[in-house]
């Protein structure tokens, strides 16, 4: 998992409305609609008043970073549900956000970052929910993308997740990956096109979904892509911009959103008499 810095959440939370109205110019659907669509939800669905949320700090490997917690709280009230950041941190933490009845559990390291439903235990991962939410945004902002290829840059959790996706819905996928054995084992293993050079590959490439930090150069970017890019950090040039009919981009409450959103389906299912 590509680790976020304090410079990346750093007022996030204040710039949600803002997000909230790129993504609907973008796709049609704000944050929350977007993040239950991704997991088969309708759009307009409401949480469930009183769903709590607690964001748990956690203090192992590098240690916490400056504001995540508070930002995951703040994309949690955003997408209608209450959310506290817990006084204690790590187990502590855990034992705090049961004590206050949490019915969802916020919680990252150096090597994971998950939801845990409180009343079914159930774990929503980022790199897979971010793949989501990004692929139902490249894809409302698509339109239709028929046979056409997706691009996909950076095999890496997030990257891979992106693959299985597109292969699951039947679409066409070519992979960018600079790791020569990752490389092999997608040629070979999974008989797909996949290249070590971002040029060769980015030419072409109408839809781009970048789980990387690599940069996207605007000489390299055909007229009218659409970049979906869940990567951090962003990083664009002007040309880029102006080449692209859209660029779907945020560090963090994409991802976030749509862990709520399918650790909450649980909790809709269970009142339903489903598994």
């Amino acid at each position: 998992m590509t680790r976020l810095t304090q410079e990346l959440v750093s007022g996030l939370g204040a710039s949600l409305p803002e997000l909230d109205g790129e993504l609907i110019r973008i796709t049609g659907l704000g944050l929350r609609g977007l993040a239950l669509a991704s997991i088969g939800m309708p759009a307009n669905h409401v949480f469930p008043i009183g769903t709590k949320v607690a964001a748990v700090p956690m203090t192992s490997g590098l240690g916490r970073i400056s504001g995540f917690t508070e930002t995951l709280a703040s994309i949690s009230k955003h997408i209608g549900l209450e959310s506290f950041v817990t006084k204690e941190s790590d187990v502590a933490g855990i034992r705090e956000a049961y004590g206050l009845s949490a019915d969802v559990l916020l919680m990252a390291d150096d090597n994971a970052f998950v939801a845990v439903s409180a009343k079914k235990k159930v774990i929503a991962d980022n790199s897979e929910c971010t793949a989501l939410g990004y692929m139902e945004a490249l894809q409302r902002a698509a339109g239709s993308i028929g046979r056409e290829e997706i691009l996909v840059i950076g095999a890496g959790p997030l990257g891979m997740n992106a693959i299985r996706l597109i292969l699951e819905r039947g679409m066409r996928v070519r992979v960018v990956e600079r790791n020569p054995r990752i490389l092999r084992s997608i040629t070979r293993d999974m008989g797909l096109e996949a290249h070590m050079l971002l040029e060769e590959a980015l030419v072409n490439a109408r839809f781009i979904f970048n789980a990387s930090p690599a940069p996207i150069h605007g000489n390299l970017v055909r007229e009218n892509a659409i970049l979906a890019n869940p990567g951090v950090p962003l990083d664009i040039d002007e040309m880029t911009r102006k080449r692209c009919k859209a660029i779907i981009h945020d560090p963090l409450a994409i991802g976030t959103a749509v862990m709520l959103a399918k650790v909450l389906a649980t909790h809709k299912n269970a009142e339903n008499g489903k598994p």
